[in-house]
């Protein structure tokens, strides 16, 4: 496999775990904080919407910034800070 694969797949696979740990934690929140029994309903309706879109906006983030940190330009060395 490609390593430009590979990598897509890691940032893939890191997204899909983001979007599962915030879905989790996103219901275990609406259900804590909507009392009644329509509010624990659609927290159980829309915690998945709001995890994907925090999984594809990981993945979105991830995809962006990749190419700058790895062009990045390291030929200085800290000179004006010192």
């Amino acid at each position: 496999m490609d390593e430009k694969v590979s990598r897509i797949l890691i940032f893939f696979i890191v997204s899909v775990v983001i979007g599962i740990i915030s879905d989790l934690l996103l219901a275990y929140a609406f259900t804590s904080f909507f009392g009644g029994n329509p509010g624990s309903q659609t927290a159980t309706i829309a915690a998945p919407y709001m995890a994907t879109g925090i999984a594809s906006g990981a993945f979105t983030i991830l995809l962006l910034l990749y190419p700058v940190f790895k062009k990045a330009d390291r030929s200085h060395d800290w000179e004006d800070f010192r």
